[in-house]
């Protein structure tokens, strides 16, 4: 049974997370795609536009419920300390008892180009299948030494961010569209990214 994992910070989740998702889920013929919210991203540990991970957590949920494929894991969103990649997979293999071939885990091409940083890469790509999402298949990926070659796709191309959709809240824009009309909604009545709190 093949199987997703989706991580990131999701500070917030928004429609770009949640298309570029179901792109591959369906590409690779994925039963079952996880997300995994992050509560300690290892890279923005000194960000302090990241907010309280129950309140991200929550917007996932809020944003994957009408989808029957899409699950929330709680991998790294239940800890304290700082979460890395690699002892997600392990964990979730242990657990869920996958083959490695059967373990897709997904990345932006962004994420890809500073994968040499993150803990144990090389063993991270041997451990699952790494997907990079990418905007064109023109131009050769720039691998870490010793990783395997990953599952390259071709996905829309969604001028959508997470830092913007936080600008436009700070400067009292619409975001409609820009994330699920629930967690649109959940920002509101939490007022969440406001000049008091990132």
């Amino acid at each position: 049974m093949k199987t997703g994992l989706f991580g990131g910070s999701f500070n917030p989740v928004h429609t770009a997370h949640l298309i570029i998702a179901e792109w591959i889920r369906n590409e690779l013929h994925i039963e079952t795609l996880y997300f995994v919210p992050t509560a300690k991203p290892p890279h923005k540990t000194s960000d302090n536009s990241i907010i309280d991970i129950s309140l991200r957590r929550e917007m996932v949920s809020l944003a994957i419920i009408d989808n029957p494929n899409f699950i929330l894991a709680d991998y790294e969103s239940m800890t304290d300390e700082v979460s890395y990649s690699v002892d997600t997979v392990r964990r979730f293999l242990q657990e869920k008892s996958l083959d490695s071939n059967e373990l897709y885990f997904i990345i932006g091409e962004d994420n890809l180009r500073a994968l040499s940083t993150w803990k144990a890469p090389e063993e991270l790509s041997r451990l699952c299948r790494i997907v990079v999402a990418r905007r064109s298949l023109d131009t050769p990926l720039d691998l870490p030494q010793g990783m395997k070659p990953p599952c390259q796709l071709k996905t829309p191309i969604l001028e959508i961010s997470a830092s913007g959709i936080r600008e436009r809240i700070r400067m009292n824009q619409s975001i409609k569209y820009l994330v699920p009309e629930a967690v649109e909604k959940f920002i509101k009545e939490h007022n969440l990214y406001g000049e008091d709190n990132g």
